[in-house]
């Protein structure tokens, strides 16, 4: 059955993450990236959307397809935090730290998608 979740180099081609050898993803959404306190004591938000990704694990050879799609202008789609699914414009990163590897698999693997853009 079909994750909902898609990514690709085109908002037209995207693809379905089942379609990729991965299950839904634990995923986090945040409509900004940072916070700042005014002069006035009002908390301002600052910066663009992200959305993180995480699986408990994924295989490898299927992480080197999905490694493709890293520092990339791509599009997603992804649950918001209305928990409906968006279209978003995006630059999919990987954290600094070494991934763990066991039997063929990552584990414990997270992408961060930045710069969210809403397509409409």
């Amino acid at each position: 059955m079909p994750t909902g979740f898609m990514i690709g180099l085109t908002q037209n081609t995207m693809t379905d993450l089942e379609d990729l050898g991965l299950l839904e993803p634990f995923w986090t959404f945040a409509r900004h990236s940072a916070s700042a306190i005014t002069a006035s004591g009002k908390t301002v938000e600052l910066g663009y959307a992200n959305t993180t990704w995480r699986w408990a694990y994924i295989p490898e050879s299927t992480w080197n397809n999905f490694f493709g799609f890293v520092n990339r202008d791509i599009y997603i789609r992804t649950k918001a935090d209305d928990g409906q699914f968006h279209v978003f414009r995006a630059i999919m990163a990987i954290p600094e730290q070494p991934m763990r590897h066991e039997y063929r698999h990552k584990l414990e693997v997270e992408v961060r998608f930045n710069l969210l853009e809403r397509i409409t």
